[in-house]
This record gives C-alpha cells, structure tokens and sequence, in this order.
C-alpha cells in the first residue's frame, strides 16, 4: 500500500512540476482546446465532421505527447548524469520513470474529458456513448508513440534528434486523417496502412483497425529501444 501510494505522489509531484513550465502547459492543454475550437467554428457543418476532428485532435496529442514529452525528458535524466544517483534512492531504479510516465499519461486523460466535455457543452455531442474507445485508442496511442520517441532520442548521441521529431510530428499529423480526410489519395491511404496513425485514429472513431500493425509497431520500439537504452547505459 505504501508503493502504490509513494507511485501516486510521485505521479502527482511530476504533474505539479510540468505546470511550471508554461510552453509545455500550453502547448499541451490550450493548444489542442484551441484548435479544436477554431477547426470546429471553421469548419464544423455536421456532427460528423465534429467527432472526426475530437479524434483526430486526441490522435494528435498521443503522437505529440509520446514524441516530446517522455521521450527528450527520460534521455536528459541520462545525459545530465542523474541517473547514476537514482541508484542510491530506496526503490528501484526505473520507480521515477514511472512515475513520470504515469503523471504525463493522467494529465493526458485529464486533458481529453476535457475535450469531450467541451464538445458536449459547446456542441451537444455525446462522445461518452464510445468514450471507452477514446480511452483505449489515447493510452494505446500514447504508449506506442512514447517508444517511438524514445527511441529517437536514445538513438541520437548529442541531441534529443528535436530536428528529426519535429519533422516526423508534422508530416504524421498533416498525411493522416487527423484534421481532414485524405483517404482519397491512393498513394497516401497505402503508405499510411502501414504507420500506427490512422489504426489509433480508428480505434478512438470506433472503426476498424489493424491491431496486428499496431502490435508490431509497439514490440519493434520496445525492443529497439531497450537495445538503445543498455548501449548508451554502459556506454557511459
């Protein structure tokens, strides 16, 4: 019971934390709320259109909190040499990582009620009858994409790869059906079968997705990462 509480708090310790950084509070929360808003007044004709935005938005932000808000964070706990004191803490070693991913995960879920919320209020949408997609399709998303920036950031010496991130981000949340259907372009809709957007998109929309695509994704950066991990941990 002690664990499980010290696991909460320290969850709780890391929310509080990133509050104090307002790019990452903004760019987090009121981002995703604004654009929402703005794409809905916009563009916003039919129900429809508004549900595929919610998702696609929700979609957006697992790929934006994966790429940069575990990934860069975790490899600066090795490039500033704070991981060599974790091993003098009374847990174990991966506890504050935990820890961390669990806090980012929360305030991500927090953040995604309150879209829903939002867009039952605003719009008289009812997203709650298939909220448990949202939920499944976001974690999913979230983990997927957190090993995926992981592994960018494992992957590169010197740097996070910002660079790099910045660039796969965008061309992920701009060639996916994320804020618009571009399922039409034959060539896109192939090449994109075969990325976790569109599958994670689905499964937040309630339609058919490739699990087994999405499975191969979460195994081959897990395991890729985990390569990363140990070769800069002894490498150090």
């Amino acid at each position: 019971m002690k664990w499980v509480n010290s696991f909460f708090y320290g969850a709780y310790l890391d929310i509080v934390a990133f509050f104090r950084e307002k790019i990452a509070v903004f760019f987090s929360l009121l981002f995703p709320i604004l654009l929402f808003i703005v794409f809905t007044n916009i563009w916003g004709q039919n129900d429809e259109y508004i549900i595929f935005l919610l998702t696609g938005i929700i979609c957006m932000m697992s790929i934006s909190e994966g790429l940069f808000s575990v990934g860069p964070v975790v490899k600066d706990y090795f490039s500033s040499g704070m991981i060599k004191y974790l091993k003098f803490l009374p847990v174990d070693g991966s506890f504050p990582f935990l820890t961390f991913v669990c806090g980012r995960l929360i305030f991500f879920q927090l953040t995604v009620l309150l879209l829903a919320l939002l867009c039952y209020f605003i719009y008289e949408i009812n997203v709650f009858i298939f909220y448990q997609n949202i939920v499944v399709g976001s974690v999913l998303g979230f983990v997927i994409f957190s090993f995926i920036g992981l592994s960018i950031a494992f992957f590169h010496k010197k740097s996070s790869g910002l660079a790099f991130t910045n660039l796969l981000y965008f061309l992920l949340i701009f060639t996916n059906d994320l804020f618009y259907p571009i399922s039409n372009n034959i060539l896109l809709k192939k090449f994109n079968y075969y990325l976790p957007v569109d599958h994670v998109a689905n499964i937040l929309r309630g339609q058919t997705s490739n699990f087994v695509i999405l499975l191969v994704w979460l195994v081959l950066m897990f395991i890729f990462f985990r390569y990363l991990f140990y070769k800069v941990r002894y490498s150090r």
